[in-house]
């Protein structure tokens, strides 16, 4: 039923009972969190307070601003502390690192490339020189200012590769028409 904070309670209890079960059957080690909604802060907050595990955030999106760069309305309970109290961060921008302490051990991961995706690729053809873009066309991904570069730095032997979809489709590619070393996947 779609009952307002009802529902969230209620997927945070399960979660957590899962989560506990699981622990009670093979005991973790630490807890390695991957979302801030919260279910997720409600596992972690308990994996700190009664099992005493260490917290590890792989951060990807900042919790604290919408899509536009603005102040989120609504910020789940417990957001901040768990923020403050974490054992270490994984996240993919310094900015994303900067909401957790500063003492706390931080791995900046912009994005890697496994060995089963070079294996997919064919093994070792020579290597393209291209630059990938994956992602959400969405205004505040600074697209149109990737593709404006792109023109000034004017780079023949060199690919500009971009995958997704979203509200700025259209528009990036009537800018970069014309332009062969641009690619839309």
């Amino acid at each position: 039923l779609p009952i307002r904070r009802l529902n969230g309670m209620w997927e945070a209890t399960q979660t957590l009972r899962l989560f506990a079960g699981r622990h009670r059957r093979s005991r973790f080690d630490l807890l390695l969190i991957w979302n801030l909604q919260f279910p997720q802060i409600v596992c972690a907050l308990y994996a700190m307070r009664r099992l005493h595990l260490p917290v590890i955030l792989e951060h990807e999106d900042d919790e604290l601003v919408n899509i536009d760069g603005g102040p989120k309305m609504r910020l789940y309970p417990g957001l901040r502390r768990v923020l403050s109290s974490v054992s270490g961060c994984i996240g993919v921008s310094p900015h994303i690192l900067s909401r957790v302490r500063a003492d706390i051990p931080q791995l900046l991961l912009r994005g890697a490339v496994s060995k089963e995706i070079e294996k997919a690729a064919g093994g070792r053809r020579p290597r393209k020189d291209w630059v990938v873009y994956s992602g959400t066309f969405f205004r505040t991904k600074g697209l149109e200012q990737l593709v404006k570069a792109w023109a000034l730095l004017n780079l023949p032997q060199w690919e500009l590769h971009i995958a997704g979809h979203g509200e700025k489709a259209v528009a990036l590619k009537l800018m970069t028409e014309g332009y062969k070393n641009v690619v839309f996947h």
